[in-house]
């Protein structure tokens, strides 16, 4: 019995056991939705499923159990460039993934890659009936202007972002993505992404984290081109530049483990 090779990358990390894994499968064509279903389980990861060739890829990628399959999941496309520009695309200048959320391009950057974002819009709020929940004393709130649920809360230091959520399972409960950020003391910005409504109380670092952030900063501080930390336990880093609605994420991804999974 063969098994099905697969790679576990570390997006937005320099090294393995930061950032935000993601195992990433090659294949010649796509399994069944359930058998999708069961590799991510076993594996117990974020998994994306990748069939394609010559530049253009479809992606398919299911999440950490209780399963799901996302729709746009930033750091595991970040994980599928990184292994396509490490694999059979080695040498390529460029790349088309094509997610069930939409196309992103992605481009090779060393020691890990660049994809292009939706950037999210926000718009100024009040506090939310749920804001003991996350804790602090937050300075100001913004929610997405459309689409999914999103909020912004910002604080005045990285010291607060590290204590929250006050009440994580208070927090569990609430039907919305909920983004904290501060100015950072090694960057432009950190953040922290807690997504109960993916049933994840906190998203280590990802794509959508930044594109709520990056866009947000970028109209306090007056300027497209910005650094950015994860304020979460296993971290992470990335720059990020704002142009034309969209969030050109260049983070390192690191390379993991590599495996043959044996399921049916």
């Amino acid at each position: 019995m063969a098994g099905r090779a697969f790679q576990l990358y570390d997006a937005f990390a320099e090294w393995p056991g930061q950032g935000n894994p993601a195992a990433v499968l090659l294949l010649a064509d796509w399994p069944s939705e359930a058998a999708m279903k069961a590799v991510a389980g076993e594996l117990n990861a974020w998994t994306a499923f990748v069939v394609g060739a010559a530049g253009r890829y479809g992606v398919r990628t299911f999440s950490i159990p209780p399963i799901v399959e996302n729709e746009m999941c930033g750091h595991a496309l970040l994980a599928v460039a990184r292994a396509l520009f490490d694999g059979p695309e080695a040498g390529a200048a460029e790349l088309l993934l094509e997610a069930r959320g939409g196309a992103v391009t992605a481009w090779p950057a060393e020691g890990g890659a660049i994809i292009d974002f939706p950037a999210i819009a926000v718009e100024p709020a009040s506090a939310p009936d749920w804001a003991a929940a996350l804790g602090g004393r937050p300075q100001g709130w913004w929610r997405r202007s459309a689409g999914y649920p999103a909020w912004i809360a910002l604080y005045e230091t990285e010291a607060e972002l590290a204590a929250l959520p006050a009440d994580p399972l208070a927090l569990r409960g609430v039907e919305a993505l909920v983004l904290a950020t501060a100015p950072s003391a090694a960057a432009d910005f950190a953040s922290r992404l807690f997504a109960p409504m993916k049933s994840l109380i906190e998203d280590p670092a990802g794509g959508t984290q930044h594109a709520l952030a990056a866009p947000f900063w970028a109209a306090r501080l007056a300027r497209a081109d910005l650094t950015a930390l994860a304020g979460s336990p296993r971290g992470g880093r990335c720059r990020c530049q704002i142009a034309a609605g969209r969030v050109r994420i260049t983070a390192p991804v690191a390379r993991a483990a590599d495996g043959r999974i044996f399921l049916a």
